[in-house]
């Protein structure tokens, strides 16, 4: 609760509408993270870099949800991996 406080404390100092809505759309990215206990910087600069990137395509990946279970995966491949070259 405190944090939302503080958010609308915030808004107040935004200098457009357009700033305002940039500002809520990350603040609902960062709490969206948190809830589903996600590191939002580590979220945050892998779906921006994506999204930048002109060839990836495939926005639906990257819903918080979606990219969460896609990096757990990755992160099990990671460690077998090498599991796999410590073995040989």
């Amino acid at each position: 609760m405190k944090l939302i406080a503080r958010a609308r404390k915030n808004f107040l100092h935004c200098s457009s509408l357009e700033g305002a809505a940039a500002c809520a759309t990350f603040f609902s990215l960062i709490f969206t993270c948190i809830n589903l206990d996600i590191n939002p910087v580590e979220y945050l600069t892998d779906a921006l870099k994506k999204v930048a990137s002109s060839h990836h395509t495939e926005h639906c990946s990257l819903v918080s949800r979606l990219w969460k279970e896609r990096r757990a995966v990755e992160d099990d491949l990671a460690i077998s991996g090498s599991s796999v070259q410590a073995a040989a």
